[in-house]
């Protein structure tokens, strides 16, 4: 009977993991905002190169279940976007928290100690998962955390975080995406460079002297 016991208690166990990945998998589409039916996760980073990782700081409100049940205050997760298998969800707390972090920075720079945190409680996690071989990171935030310069945040140590991995801010995954469907149409770079704007007509587009000069 024990055994029949512990048997049981292992597979709901089981079942409950399964559970658990699945919901942080349909979380993570929702929040990423792709379909899964035309882009995968691995699709943002394939033509990256080794070295650079992708990850997102996204916030959510959790729901509560229940008809007298209120949802939780909204939450900051960072997504780690790796090269195969699927995003790595991390639960950052509340998001609240962050933006005052943020309004520390903006107000107080190097002497509050809001780039103290922010490179503790959100850095510090995201390149825990990352591969030591990772020296660029295509980082998407959101709202208030777009305003954050993270390259310029101080570690424990004193450097900066520019220094050992540098953060190159985007908007969205799929900026990754469109990069490498814009290409350019000639194949040597060109400058167009305008000159002699007549500012008293009617458009200040318009140019009296345009000079295409081939860059050598």
């Amino acid at each position: 009977a024990q055994s029949a016991q512990t048997q049981s208690a292992e597979r709901e166990a089981v079942e409950a993991r399964d559970r658990a990945q699945r919901e942080l998998a349909a979380l993570a589409r929702r929040v990423l905002g792709y379909d899964p039916l035309t882009v995968a996760p691995s699709d943002f980073v394939r033509t990256l190169p080794a070295t650079a990782a992708v990850a997102v700081l996204r916030s959510y409100v959790p729901f509560a279940a229940g008809a007298l049940a209120k949802d939780g205050p909204a939450e900051l997760i960072a997504i780690v976007v790796p090269r195969d298998g699927a995003p790595i969800l991390l639960p950052l707390g509340e998001y609240r928290q962050y933006e005052t972090m943020v309004e520390d920075l903006a107000r107080l720079g190097t002497y509050g100690d809001g780039r103290g945190k922010l490179q503790k409680l959100v850095l510090e996690p995201i390149r825990a998962r990352l591969p030591a071989s990772v020296t660029d990171l295509y980082l998407a935030a959101e709202g208030t955390l777009q305003l954050v310069p993270w390259d310029a945040l101080e570690q424990a140590e004193g450097r900066l975080v520019g220094e050992v991995l540098r953060i190159r801010q985007i908007t969205s995954l799929f900026e990754l995406l469109e990069d490498r469907l814009v290409k350019p149409a000639a194949a040597d770079p060109q400058l167009l460079a305008c000159g002699g704007i007549d500012y008293g007509a009617r458009s200040n587009l318009s140019c009296s002297r345009i000079r295409r000069t081939q860059l050598s």
